[in-house]
């Protein structure tokens, strides 16, 4: 926390890095040590933009790259470098955002360009500008110049038509200027085979990028921004489909951000780009009262020909109208100039994502090339203030209003230095000062309020706050910022009601659920404090603060064990300068220990044979053996042994205990001791049939199949009437590790036999038609195999076994949605069970969400390490998100334990390809063709496909 904050001033604006999803949701991180990933930007459905700390250049960068479901084809990578090449090669350019490199990062490839970093209203992106202030003509003029000029050197250089150019893809630099990015996405991802043939990517209300395949060609872009014949084929547009582009752009500036075409409402996917299309297409935008629309109207021909046939052609009429007008454009930079203001911008950018240190040295280094730019100036204040470095914070603003009387941010910090030395006065006139240049700022209004608190003008101040809620009514960081400052002041009514606005406005941000969270736990509305924070949370797990907020109103709500819980993990997360979250949490911790809070309690257990004869009172053995059959339902399993033992104590000839008991000893890993358990009921009762199949049940479990069968007939030999028997032995014919292709058609059909054996004599048996279920999937039945287990959930809804197998089977019939639900219902049930996480993984990673997949299979292989399927899953997510060397190493680990499993062999052989392991890959598809059976036709086909190209490779 800075020094400002500390004093309830509100800081000045920053990126809020906690806002951002985690790269390693996208990644697993996997950005080597020379990066530090910050998190993804923004993402629309097809491109991603991250954003990351580079530890050799000491700077902050993007790294822009295709979504990995279509990265994934290598005709898109080889394209990818090829329109990406001209961009890297371009000489710095102060109208477009310079390019480092095109490379490959764990199989994936990325464009790596700098940061252009937002001013201090966050008006970074020309999307932003059209939502919060859009400008005058004057500077669409500017801004259409340097459009012009960043365009016309890119092309120069060789740089594919810009065909994704919208607001999102133009920036504002600090000093007001245009800088173009985006290059070549389009062209790159046009190559993929994955592109849906109708699609619209929209998020939070806002349309993004659309693909339309048909026969007719790719169409691909921003169905908002684009023209109509990229909507046909992007791949055969050219620069006359950018000034189109350029032309929509600047009909929104000219027009409060309105659209010249507003999107209809989104329905079906094709229906909506058939009438943006025809929009384009035919509908002529409403004129508007500018003298930019002749400029506009031939941007936006309907016929490419009639549009600006080049970008000088386009620069020159905006010159003519801008000297008709009397406005004077800006020359380009000098060369020192563009430097120096270069590494402004890279302390901005350090500045906002807490590197404070490392952007004064930034801000030192432009020094040498600018001197005497204001800017520079001001963003140095604003740095020492962060670090509370007062002196030299005001030294800095006082140099910047010098430069520049009108810097209004100089005067703001000039005011903040004021107000933390206790100069009340002094800061009121500062804030004045910047209200007179610019009355429309909220932020100005806030800190305005604050101080007329401080000098107790409480008449003043009302207005003053009321002023910043009506400027920045629509913006989340204002409303987050008011509501700070009511909290400080504690007005806790008006101080949630800001906070639940910003959150509406921006639900993804994780510091204004911390800052609500702390609201509520301070008016002890504890059950709502932890929720608000368990919603940061969900956003991102790893922002400490949560955690520490968390413990307090868990805490505050009596919920001991889950607050010790809340504030260990805050520990494990907290940075090495939290020093105050730290001790406090440190002294709660000791706190609920001293108070026998310390997590989860484990009692002392012994073997239950230990537990001699207390007494032959079978009602208290009823009681405990109640109690072991309650333990082991809720999953305490050694809790329900320790009750066992002291039912046994009481009745130690009452076989089902003893059964019980030797169940739950094998779930806790106890295995020779629930073997005995077993031959103890058995030697008490040999003719009893049902303890014979409930032994032949836990020899399966313990991969003794031949024990397993030879108890299950004795069962049936006792009493061929026993359904509970006929559904062990067929699920001991059937569940013995094997994949089902790899399972005899006469085992399974024997399986079937006894399932249909049990269902005559018990027709509601959920049991039975799970195994009936099994094994008509094992036949490759699945749409009867569909039935039966969807049979066998509507006679037990909690039968979590058998939610987990309709989700497998959904997922072999493509139907991952419902095979999703399916897992989920499994989880519900049992969140311990690995493989509910396994083939929730499945369905994750083909719905193309690999990053979750990847969590889900190391959910499973957490519980289990060595789930053979858990495995397998955890490889083909790492393919999924490029990690080829990490997903080749987990291959290997999971044909160690199924070295004869053919699909995996064919996976292993694909992703030895992907990473030019050539001569392994054809080992691999050799080796699999022997195994694979007739069921894999498919995977045969293209693996000798592969091997006969390999074959051609190698010479």
């Amino acid at each position: 926390m800075s020094g400002h904050e500390a004093h309830g001033t509100p800081a000045r604006k920053r990126i809020d890095s906690g806002r951002l999803p985690p790269v390693a949701a996208w990644t697993g991180g996997s950005f080597g040590d020379s990066y530090e990933a910050l998190g993804i930007l923004e993402t629309n459905g097809y491109t991603d933009r991250l954003v990351l700390f580079s530890k050799t250049m000491h700077a902050i960068v993007t790294m822009q790259t295709i979504r990995p479901e279509h990265a994934s084809h290598p005709d898109v990578v080889l394209r990818f470098h090829e329109v990406m090449a001209p961009w890297v090669g371009m000489a710095p350019h102060v109208n477009v955002v310079r390019a480092f490199y095109d490379e490959e990062i764990g199989g994936h490839p990325f464009i790596a360009t700098d940061w252009i970093a937002s001013d201090e209203r966050g008006l970074w992106s020309l999307e932003r500008v059209v939502q919060r202030r859009p400008p005058d003509l004057k500077t669409i003029l500017q801004w259409t110049a340097d459009l012009c000029d960043g365009l016309e050197e890119a092309a120069i250089s060789g740089v594919e038509p810009h065909l994704g150019l919208n607001p999102a893809t133009v920036f504002v630099s600090f000093d007001g200027r245009l800088v173009v990015d985006g290059f070549g996405m389009i062209q790159a991802l046009s190559e993929s085979p994955h592109l849906p043939t109708s699609y619209v990517h929209v998020e939070n209300g806002r349309v993004g990028m659309a693909s339309n395949v048909s026969n007719m060609g790719i169409g691909l872009g921003l169905p908002t921004h684009m023209p109509a014949e990229q909507f046909v084929d992007a791949r055969a547009c050219g620069h006359t489909s950018t000034m189109y582009s350029i032309g929509v752009t600047l009909y929104q500036l000219a027009n409060r951000g309105k659209l010249p075409f507003v999107p209809p409402t989104l329905g079906d996917h094709r229906r909506f780009l058939s009438q943006m299309y025809q929009a384009h297409l035919t509908v002529t935008p409403e004129p508007l009262e500018t003298p930019l629309m002749p400029i506009l109207a031939r941007l936006m021909a309907k016929n490419p020909s009639d549009r600006y046939p080049s970008y000088g052609d386009l620069r020159d009429d905006v010159g003519a109208l801008a000297e008709r007008l009397g406005v004077s454009l800006l020359a380009p930079a000098t060369e020192d100039t563009f430097a120096g203001k270069s590494w402004v911008n890279r302390g901005m950018g350090l500045h906002a994502f807490g590197f404070a240190q490392s952007a004064l040295f930034a801000y030192n280094r432009a020094e040498e090339k600018v001197p005497d730019c204001p800017q520079m100036w001001r963003q140095r204040a604003a740095c020492h203030n962060d670090l509370e470095q007062h002196d030299a914070a005001l030294g800095a603003a006082s140099r910047a209003i010098e430069l520049d009387p009108t810097e209004t941010f100089a005067w703001y910090d000039r005011g903040m230095v004021n107000r933390f030395r206790g100069n009340i006065a002094e800061s009121l006139n500062n804030f004045d000062n910047a209200l007179k240049i610019d009355p429309n700022e909220p932020l100005f209004w806030c800190a305005k309020g604050l101080t007329l608190h401080a000098l107790e003008r409480f008449d003043e101040a009302g207005p003053a706050y009321q002023r910043a809620s009506e400027l920045g009514s629509e913006d989340p960081v204002v409303q987050q910022m008011l509501g700070n400052a009511y909290g400080v002041l504690g007005f806790h009514k008006e101080a949630l009601e800001c906070l639940e606005k910003s959150t509406s406005l921006h639900p993804r941000r994780p510091s204004v659920w911390l800052d609500r969270g702390r609201i509520l736990a301070a008016i002890e509305r504890w059950g709502e404090a932890a929720e608000t924070l368990l919603a940061g949370i969900d956003l991102d797990p790893t922002l400490a603060p949560l955690w520490f907020e968390l413990g307090i109103a868990r805490e505050g709500a009596g919920e001991l064990e889950d607050a010790a819980e809340s504030f260990k993990e805050y520990l494990r997360l907290a940075p090495s300068d939290e020093i105050r979250r730290t001790r406090e949490a440190k002294a709660r911790l000791k706190t609920l220990e001293k108070a026998g809070i310390t997590g989860a309690h484990r009692s002392n257990m012994g073997m239950v044979s230990r537990h001699g004869s207390l007494s032959g009172d079978p009602s208290a053995a009823g009681r405990f053996h109640e109690q072991g059959l309650n333990a082991h339902g809720e999953g305490r399993f050694q809790d329900a042994v320790d009750a066992f033992g002291r039912a046994l104590g009481f009745d130690p000839l009452n076989v089902s205990i003893w059964m019980d008991a030797a169940e739950t000893l094998l779930v806790t890993g106890q295995i020779d001791e629930a073997l005995q358990c077993v031959n103890s009921a058995i030697e008490m009762n040999p003719s009893e049939a049902l303890q014979w199949s409930r032994l032949g049940r836990m020899l399966d479990h313990l991969e003794r199949p031949e024990q397993a069968r030879r108890c299950h007939d004795r069962a049936l030999q006792i009493d061929p009437e026993l359904a509970a028997a006929w559904n062990n032995k067929g699920l001991s014919l059937i569940v013995d590790g094997l994949p089902g292709y790899m399972l005899p058609d006469a085992t399974v059909n024997e399986a079937i036999t006894c399932f249909d054996a049990a269902l005559q004599l018990d027709v509601n048996s959920a049991l039975a038609w799970l195994g009936k279920g099994l094994s008509l999937r094992a036949l490759g039945r699945q749409r009867d195999a569909t039935r039966s287990l969807q049979r066998a959930v509507s006679l037990d809804a909690g039968f979590q076994d058998a939610w987990r197998a309709l989700a497998e089977v959904f997922n072999e019939l493509g139907e991952y949605n419902a095979a999703y639900e399916a897992a989920g219902r499994a989880l519900q049930l049992n969140r311990e069970d690995p493989g509910s996480w396994s083939v929730r993984a499945a369905a994750e990673r083909v719905m193309g969400k690999p990053s979750e997949a990847l969590h889900a299979a190391e959910q499973a292989l957490q519980l289990q390490p060595q789930h053979i399927h858990a495995v397998a899953e955890r490889a083909r997510a790492l393919l999924a998100l490029h990690r080829v060397q990490e997903a080749l190493v987990a291959f290997e680990q999971a044909l160690q334990w199924a070295p004869n499993d053919p699909l995996l062999l064919f996976e292993k052989g694909e992703a030895e390809i992907s990473h030019g392991v050539w001569r392994a890959a054809e080992r691999t598809l050799r080796q699999f063709l022997q195994l694979a059976p007739p069921e894999l036709q498919a995977q045969r086909e293209n693996a000798e496909r592969y091997l006969m190209r390999l074959t051609r490779m190698s010479g």
